[in-house]
């Protein structure tokens, strides 16, 4: 059935000239979304993944896999992802 699983991405942050931060930096994040398919098929935030370059989502034993953004709308914030 659903799951609940915590969502970890990381942004490579590209040189610009209004950041504060140095070139090269890496932003983390943190989020939750819910496993809703026997397929791998992870419902979260569309907020929690946007511009991500690397997201990885745990589960509830500690188990951690690397997934793909298969597709997101930022008008309902809404986005999918797939183990």
């Amino acid at each position: 059935g659903p799951s609940v699983v915590r969502v970890d991405t990381e942004t490579h942050l590209r040189e610009q000239s209004d950041s504060p931060q140095p070139p090269g930096y890496i932003q983390q994040g943190q989020g939750s979304g819910l496993i809703f398919s026997d397929k791998g098929f992870v419902l979260t935030n569309a907020h929690v993944v946007e511009d991500a370059t690397k997201v990885t989502v745990t589960l509830t034993d500690g188990r951690v896999y690397s997934c793909q953004v298969m597709g997101s709308d930022e008008i309902v914030d809404i986005a999918v992802l797939k183990i």
